[in-house]
C-alpha cells in the first residue's frame, strides 16, 4: 500500500471523527473539528490534479517547424 492510499484512509477516518465531533456538539472538540478541517483542506489541495493553464500566444509550435 503506497504512502498515498495510507494518507487517503487516515483523511477518511478523520472525516469520520470529524462527524462524530459535530455530534457530540461540545465546545471542547471544537478545535479538535477545525484541525480536521484544515487537514482535509491541505489534503484536497496536493491530490487535486493541477490546472491547465493555456499556452501563451506564439507559444505552440509544430512539429518539424
Amino acid at each position: 500500500m503506497s504512502a498515498a492510499s495510507h494518507i487517503a484512509k487516515a483523511i477518511e477516518h478523520l472525516r469520520e471523527a470529524r462527524h462524530e465531533l459535530r455530534t457530540i456538539r461540545s465546545a471542547q472538540h471544537v478545535p479538535i473539528a477545525v484541525k480536521i478541517a484544515q487537514l482535509e483542506e491541505i489534503f484536497d489541495a496536493i491530490t487535486e490534479p493541477a490546472p491547465l493553464v493555456p499556452a501563451e500566444k506564439g507559444e505552440c509550435r509544430v512539429i518539424g517547424d
